[in-house]
């Protein structure tokens, strides 16, 4: 077991249980890419609207600003790799291709060698050399993961909270609302507040705050100004934006922090 974490990395080889762990297994979402290679244990996993009950060997790639959390079933051991790491860390054609493929991969368990690497360099190198080590691992993996992309496992999912999520995606930058969508899909506001909150356990208007955020925060991170993003995301007013941002993020708009879970 190890917990490692280095300049924005942060990789670990966890055992716990639902009574003793240090993970976060409510709703909740983040603004850099997480690998889960699940061992053992009895846990269910959702990432959006999809959820699976893991078996060894499943290997979990939570994209960025991606709704997601863990439901343990029973009290037992749960063991785990987890690795946390900024967009940064990848080069942009690699993050492109992550950026296209499923939560749920198939046939993952083959690479479990490459997750028993990581406890053999932790045990063997100093911190320089082990940051080194497991980025060239992270690399290699991402790499696998996207071919295996091509062949993602099939997840029942909601497809109306779909139709939601698609829809505020691809008006996010719009004054979307609880009644702006009563009106596109027909149901009234707490109807539709009701079905996404008992399927992503998190209400209707945490979501559309959080994701304009979030596109926000990319903003910022590829060198817009503060203002000028707030305007493009849909805020009428600065102040609006600026208090919207350090509630969701914790911190002032900036361009120095991609490790944050909200």
């Amino acid at each position: 077991m190890f917990n490692f974490k280095v300049n924005k990395l942060d990789f670990s080889h966890k055992l716990g249980t639902v009574l003793f762990t240090d993970d976060i297994y409510e709703e909740h979402i983040h603004f850099f890419y997480e690998i889960i290679f699940f061992v053992n244990g009895s846990v269910s996993y959702t990432v959006q609207t999809k959820s699976k009950k893991l078996s060894p060997g499943d290997i979990i790639l939570i994209h960025p600003g991606k709704v997601h959390y863990a439901t343990l079933e029973k009290e037992e051991n749960y063991e785990r790799y987890v690795l946390k790491f900024p967009i940064s860390v990848i080069p942009p054609f690699l993050h492109e291709k992550l950026s296209k493929i499923d939560s749920f991969l198939k046939k993952t368990k083959k690479y479990t060698y490459i997750f028993e690497k990581l406890d053999d360099y932790f045990e063997k190198y100093e911190e320089e050399e082990i940051y080194t080590l497991f980025v060239c691992e992270l690399l290699r993996l991402c790499i696998f993961l996207c071919d295996d992309g091509e062949k993602e496992e099939k997840i029942n999912s909601n497809q109306f909270i779909n139709e939601i999520i698609e829809y505020v995606e691809t008006h996010i930058c719009e004054n979307i609302n609880l009644n702006s969508l009563s009106d596109h899909f027909y149901y009234s506001p707490s109807y539709l507040d009701y079905q996404f909150k008992k399927h992503m356990r998190m209400s209707l208007t945490k979501y559309i705050r959080n994701k304009k955020i979030y596109l926000a925060h990319e903003m910022i991170q590829s060198g817009m100004k503060a203002s000028e993003v707030a305007e493009k995301v849909g805020f009428t007013d600065y102040s609006t934006f600026y208090r919207s941002y350090i509630k969701v993020m914790g911190f002032k708009p900036s361009n120095n922090n991609d490790l944050k879970i909200i």
